[in-house]
């Protein structure tokens, strides 16, 4: 499993698979490392407001 920072270009990748209505699931299976969990929150908590 990945840990720590996060890289800009994956923070792209979430934010452009939630534009296109993908879910946790989906999105996790595109960021190796990344669980759905990882991201969903990482979303919530920096990346929500980007949208």
């Amino acid at each position: 499993k990945k840990r720590g920072n996060w890289e800009k270009e994956e923070d792209r990748l979430i934010i452009k698979l939630r534009k296109k209505g993908k879910n946790w699931d989906d999105i996790s299976s595109q960021l190796p490392g990344r669980t759905k969990v990882a991201c969903s929150r990482h979303y919530a908590q920096y990346l929500s407001g980007r949208t």
